[in-house]
């Protein structure tokens, strides 16, 4: 089964709670606009939200990160509403340092939104990393204004060098400071909230003004220290474990147990998926497999588009070594719908192997194996099978469509981009159910000129059908049933171009071996064609000879089906999905003909030889010569002219037609002439008897 991709759509609910939500966030962001200092950072943040309803994947992120902008602001405006005159430069610094950060989002966002859906799905990862660090620089903005003000305060109340505990009323509410400091880093373990009372109710206190809520202290026992730890914390790059930056250079990401919610065991349980389980981190349902290896080689590797490039690209393989990758990982199919790979254990990097295919035939395989039966489909549904006749027909549908797109002869670049017209013609389009369809997939099929399969029947009588014919299988029924609604070529809807072929072959047994050979047809008149058969003395031979007339491209059958289907098939009051077109019939025909002429017994030459005695014959006596030593020498084997001339090869021609008016017969002149209906076919001299089979 090809990857599914799945594209999140924005349900009604959704969407009137976005409406509501940005309507307020608007008529917030209007009035502060009117606020002179923010009305720069004001505007980028209305940008910022316009922006996100573009936005489908990572919605929810975007809309939190914009919300933890519009958070710090309006904290901003509250705590220096009327005190811009008397700040000092740095806050101001820091306060465009927030400006930028801010334009640095609007660019992002607005860049990404611009872009089409399937670009974003490849860049998923690169997206998710770049929110993750704007997350990060508004930290260090929240932090650099939190450090700011301490320093300021110290300097007010008697410089750096007192070192005793400083309290500090912070006039924010609850859900907003803890929203101001909600991203995946924390904050240092020395910096630390308390409730308490009341301190003071001087309405006239001009550092810091308060709310009407519970107050917090930011209780500070060393700043530098806290200083330090913070950027540590909030700068992970500047790790300095070695083997932390290779994989996060490789694309790996590290999990604690206390970020992972278990939800259940995965319902594979057998080889590499045994110790498996259903899990959800960070809002995300995935697969967690219990690690018994050492704790610091403990890793998740991340999702992609396509996995075995993936592979390849970010441990620098080669298509071979892919290959080893790629045969012998294993593979289970999530709740979502999306191919899970389980990667072989690193050994697999010490293997040597050859091969004779590429990589387009591996991933094919792997497809194959996934689909019920390998992929492999000689009907569209079978009577004996427990499934239902529509999922079977799906699945016997899907199996053709990826042996069709995945061929084993083409190269990786071939095969995706395929893909890509798929994923393309899926995104222009409105799709209800967030799926692609089996007729997107046959029409990207079509469009690779791949796409011959035809569903044949074996078992079928000769010049029962035509092409053209439209009909069904009524339910629970076999194509014996089939019944003929129309023929859309006699009707004038559709003018397909035929192609006629005519094959032979011609077999008899020799020594208990099976001997064939093809025959070359000649044409003849009146549609018919015919084969001349050599015939050895003795011989029984077989000659098998079937015509076919068949569209001369199975592409304009599918076509004609996805283009007039639906309507064809609401005139006869049955299911599109029902319908069937004939597009190729034919015949299969036996024939033998025996040859009962038998090699006479003769003896071998030079079986008796005169003696040639060294005596003197007696006077008056005539010296007869010796057998085979006639006067003109040793004569050959088999000098009986009649006999040699009796026992040649005898050459017979087959004469036959695709019409059912032209019946087939045995000859021995090479020229064609029809049977009368009724008429007595020819007989053929000697001890040959032929027989005519269908």
């Amino acid at each position: 089964m090809p990857l599914r991709y799945v594209r999140s759509k924005l349900t009604a609910v959704n969407a009137l709670s976005v409406a509501v939500a940005t309507t307020a966030i608007t008529k917030e962001l209007a009035d502060m606009a009117q606020f002179p200092p923010a009305k720069a950072a004001a505007s980028l943040l209305l940008v910022i939200f316009q922006t996100i309803q573009n936005v489908q994947t990572n919605r929810n992120d975007c809309y939190r990160l914009a919300r933890r902008c519009l958070s710090l602001l309006v904290d901003m405006r509250d705590q220096m509403d009327g005190r811009w005159e008397d700040a000092p430069e740095s806050l101001l610094r820091n306060f465009a340092k927030f400006e930028q950060t801010l334009e640095g989002i609007r660019n992002f966002m607005t860049r990404e939104a611009d872009n089409k859906w399937r670009t974003r799905l490849i860049r998923k990862s690169t997206i998710e990393e770049a929110l993750a660090e704007f997350n990060l620089k508004l930290d260090d903005a929240a932090r650099t204004f939190q450090i700011s003000t301490l320093i300021n305060i110290q300097l007010a109340l008697g410089g750096l060098s007192q070192s005793s505990s400083l309290h500090v009323t912070v006039g924010t509410e609850v859900s907003d400071l803890i929203d101001l400091t909600s991203s995946p880093v924390s904050i240092a373990p020395s910096m630390s909230f308390s409730s308490v009372e009341e301190l003071t109710d001087d309405p006239e206190d001009g550092l810091y003004q308060r709310s009407r809520s519970d107050e917090f202290v930011l209780v500070s026992e060393s700043v530098q220290a806290d200083i330090a730890q913070s950027i540590s914390q909030a700068v992970p790059a500047a790790s300095s474990d070695p083997e932390l930056e290779l994989l996060d250079h490789r694309g790996f990401r590290r999990y604690g147990q206390s970020d992972v919610r278990l939800k259940g065991k995965f319902r594979r349980g057998t080889g590499w998926w045994a110790s498996s389980a259903r899990g959800r981190v960070e809002g995300k349902n995935v697969l967690v497999r219990t690690y018994e290896g050492p704790a610091g080689e403990v890793a998740k590797y991340r999702d992609t588009l396509d996995a075995a490039l993936y592979v390849g690209r970010q441990l620098n393989l080669s298509e071979t070594k892919t290959q080893d990758y790629v045969e012998n990982t294993t593979y289970v199919i999530d709740d979502e719908g999306k191919v899970i790979m389980g990667l072989p254990p690193p050994n697999i990097a010490n293997w040597v192997s050859w091969r004779n295919f590429g990589l387009a035939h591996s991933i094919r395989d792997i497809y194959m194996r996934i689909l019920p039966n390998r992929g492999l489909a000689d009907q569209p549904h079978e009577l004996s099978n427990n499934k239902s006749i529509e999922l079977q027909q799906k699945m016997s549908h899907l199996a053709v469509l990826a042996r069709a797109l995945l061929p084993d002869d083409a190269n990786t670049i071939e095969v995706s981009a395929r893909l890509n017209e798929i994923v393309d013609a899926w995104e222009d389009e409105e799709n209800e159910n967030n799926a692609v369809s089996l007729q997107q997939i046959r029409l990207a099929a079509l469009s690779s000129k791949n796409h011959v399969k035809m569903w044949r029947e074996r078992t079928v009588p000769a010049f029962k059908y035509q092409i053209g014919d439209l009909g069904y299988i009524p339910t629970g029924k076999d194509f014996s049933s089939f019944c003929v609604l129309q023929n859309v070529v006699a009707d004038g809807l559709v003018a397909f171009e035929l192609v006629q072929n005519a094959t032979g072959w011609q077999g008899c047994w020799d020594r208990g071996f099976r001997q064939n050979q093809d025959l070359q047809a000649f044409p003849a008149s009146f549609n018919a064609y015919g084969w001349a058969i050599v015939v050895p003395p003795g011989t029984e031979q077989d000659v098998q000879v079937i015509h076919d007339n068949c569209l001369a491209s199975p592409t304009d059958g599918w076509r004609f089906l996805l283009d007039h289907g639906r309507s064809l098939a609401a005139s006869h009051n049955v299911k599109p999905e029902q319908l069937i077109l004939v597009t190729r019939v034919g015949t299969d025909q036996q024939f033998k003909i025996h040859d009962f002429r038998q090699m006479p017994f003769m003896h071998p030459p030079n079986s008796h030889q005169n003696i040639h005695q060294h005596h003197h014959p007696a006077f008056g006596m005539h010296n007869r010569p010796g057998f085979g030593h006639q006067q003109y020498g040793h004569q050959p084997h088999m000098h009986n002219s009649f006999m040699a001339q009796q026992l040649q090869p005898l050459i017979f021609y087959l004469f036959t037609s695709p019409d059912e008016a032209n019946a087939p017969y045995w000859s021995e002149m090479p020229m064609y002439q029809p049977l009368p209906k009724g008429g007595q076919r020819p007989d053929l001299r000697g001890r040959c008897v032929p027989s005519i089979g269908w």
